[in-house]
């Protein structure tokens, strides 16, 4: 009985040594659990900080490239619109001169044209123009041969008129004195016709005034047709 009392008691006493030393094992256990749980706990906070300061900083940066890329967007559209202006301005001034030069190719070409006419017709004018000088040359001379023979009658005139009154009373002195009792001698109409007083010739300006007018108007007309 006391051998069997023995035993029992050796059997408690091992039994709670061997718990004693499962529990505090396992307390140790869990110790270190915990101090890895905190230092992942610790770990995964820091990480999530720095992620958090990186999302942070990435929304910054997206914030900034959506700035950039809407300024962007609105310069593009300023340089399409700016473009565009400038296009349709450059397109109108190369209609313009396209335009201008269609003018001055056809006013080459008519100038040309009066040009050649105007070679071509040269010599026409040409022997009109000296059909005229020796027209004109013989108006002249007409002119300069009749201005003596009437000069001439109108000198004698003067000379007559502008004589002293001593000189006339003695021609007249001199001139025998016909009787009273004769007839006065009948004047000839034909002989007092015969000598009749000069006229004088028109000058030939009039007339050289008339061709100069002509050739005027002939060129004048000339021209209005190359220009027309």
């Amino acid at each position: 009985m006391k051998i069997h009392t023995a035993t029992a008691g050796m059997l408690c006493l091992m039994a709670l040594t061997t718990g004693a030393c499962v529990m505090r094992s396992t307390y140790g256990e869990a110790v270190a659990d915990l101090a890895a749980t905190r230092a992942e706990l610790d770990s995964a906070r820091s990480q999530s900080q720095t992620l958090t300061e990186q999302i942070n900083e990435l929304q910054e940066l997206k914030n900034d490239l959506a700035q950039r890329v809407e300024a962007a967007s609105s310069a593009l559209q300023l340089a399409k619109q700016k473009m565009k202006i400038e296009r349709a301005a450059s397109q109108e001034r190369l209609s313009k001169l396209s335009w201008t030069i269609g003018q001055l190719t056809a006013q080459q070409n008519r100038l040309r044209y009066a040009l050649q006419r105007a070679n071509e017709e040269r010599p026409a004018l040409q022997s009109v123009v000296e059909t005229y000088k020796s027209k004109l040359g013989e108006a002249n001379g007409f002119s300069a041969s009749q201005s003596p023979s009437s000069v001439a009658p109108i000198n004698e005139q003067t000379a007559a008129s502008t004589a002293p009154p001593a000189q006339v009373a003695g021609q007249a002195d001199s001139v025998p004195k016909p009787a009273v009792t004769a007839p006065a001698a009948s004047v000839n109409p034909t002989t007092a016709n015969r000598n009749p007083p000069p006229v004088n010739s028109q000058p030939a300006e009039p007339v050289e005034n008339d061709w100069l007018s002509t050739i005027k108007g002939w060129i004048i007309s000339f021209w209005q047709s190359i220009f027309t």
